[in-house]
Parts: structure tokens; sequence; C-alpha cells
């Protein structure tokens, strides 16, 4: 909420100082002596901190749900591991040298930005994938030891997966599209003021579903409005 909300506020002092004062032009001079504003300081940290954040979080689903599997754990989640590794390394060289990445998205003066999107965009899918791909791969063990009446619980908890995620990639689509053509500066901001805010809402609306127990029902068992009967053990006598 604090990332999110300070965000908020140095985008807007950001665009503000490119609509109304007309600033757009003069950046690309401070970029290239790195006197830069404030508040694309502040944009540009918290964007990249919260991403982290958010990334560690799909991260740590796809770690623990990938933890009794026959491949180890570490191996499936090893291409993702590399992807965020990336993100650190571009996020930190981004306060390293003081080079925003979100003036350089609305000045066009480096491709850092699109490359940055492009893995965070990468990432997200991966992640994402595995995770559905191992729901599924629950739902079709159970569905052929009990019958398919039972596991549904994990189909819907794949398609709410896929469908928060899917809320962040068309964004990031978008964000790529427009900081990759140099017509598309207006755009670009506005895609831009979503992308962050809507990352940590594709991050927790996963958790706010199930927490409202839209994904899984109390009874783990429960499928179809049947549940399971309970195993009854009887003595040779009883027979």
């Amino acid at each position: 909420m604090v990332l999110s909300t300070l965000y908020i506020a140095g985008i807007f002092r950001f665009l503000q100082g490119s609509f109304v004062n007309g600033d757009i032009a003069p950046l690309r001079s401070m970029l290239s002596t790195t006197k830069l504003p404030t508040s694309a300081i502040l944009a540009n940290n918290t964007m990249i901190i919260k991403g982290w954040f958010c990334d560690l979080v799909n991260m740590w689903r796809s770690l623990i749900i990938y933890q009794r599997c026959r491949v180890p754990s570490w191996a499936v989640n090893l291409g993702p591991g590399l992807l965020y590794l990336a993100i650190l390394v571009l996020g930190a060289s981004s306060f390293a040298q003081d080079l925003p990445i979100v003036s350089l998205v609305l000045t066009r003066t480096s491709v850092v930005p699109v490359i940055f999107f492009v893995i965070t965009l990468a990432l997200n899918v991966l992640v994402t994938a595995l995770l559905a791909l191992r729901l599924l791969v629950y739902h079709t063990r159970i569905a052929e030891l009990l019958g398919t009446s039972h596991g549904t619980q994990y189909i819907s908890l794949a398609a709410i997966i896929i469908e928060s995620a899917l809320v962040h990639s068309s964004v990031a689509v978008l964000v790529i599209i427009t900081a990759s053509l140099p017509s598309t500066i207006i755009p670009g901001q506005i895609f831009l003021l979503l992308l962050s805010p809507l990352q940590g809402i594709s991050t927790l609306l996963l958790i706010l579903r199930v927490a409202q127990g839209k994904a899984l029902s109390h009874n783990g068992t429960e499928g179809s409005g049947r549940l399971l009967s309970a195993l009854r053990f009887t003595s040779g006598e009883g027979r």
C-alpha cells in the first residue's frame, strides 16, 4: 500500500511536468547530465521495489507447489529464478546509475526499459504456466482415483491464477509496444501509470479470492456438491 501510494504520487507529479509544464523535452538533457526530477526517481524506485516483491511472491508460490514433485523444485524453477535475477540486476543498475526506467520509457533514450518489461512479462507468464500446469496435474490424478466429480477446486484455482496474471500481462504488453514505438509517448504514459498498481492487484487477487472461499471450499474433499464418505474399519467379528 505504501509503495503504491508513493508510486502514484511520483508518477502524477512527473506526468504533470510532462503535460502541464512541458518538461518532457528538457528531460532528455537531464538524463544526459543525471539531473533528474525527484518525482521520476520516486516513481521509478517504488515501481522496481514493488515489482521485486510481487515477483518474489509468485516465485515462492511456484517453489511451494513443486516441493513434492518428481523433479526437484529448484530444477523446475531454475528458469524463473534466472529471469528474476535479471530483473534484480536491471533494477539495481537503475538505482546505481540514476537512470529511472520510468523516464527512459517516456524519452525513448534507451532500450533498457523494453528489456526490463519483457523479462518481467516472461517471468509472469512462465510462473503462471507452471502453477496452472501443476494444479491441472493434481486435478487429473484425483479424477483418476475418485472420479471426474472430484478435484474441481484445482481447476477453479488454476483459472483464478490465469485470470489474475492476465490483468498484469495485458498491460505489460501494451507498455512494451508503446515503449518500442517513437510516436506513442502519451499512450505509453497512460499504460505505464497503470502497470505497477495492476501488478500489485494481480499478485494479491489470488490471496483475496482464496480468503473469500471462491477458489477452494472449506472442505478440501468437496466436489460437485458431494462429500467423500469416511472410511469405516470393523473388526473381523463384525463381519
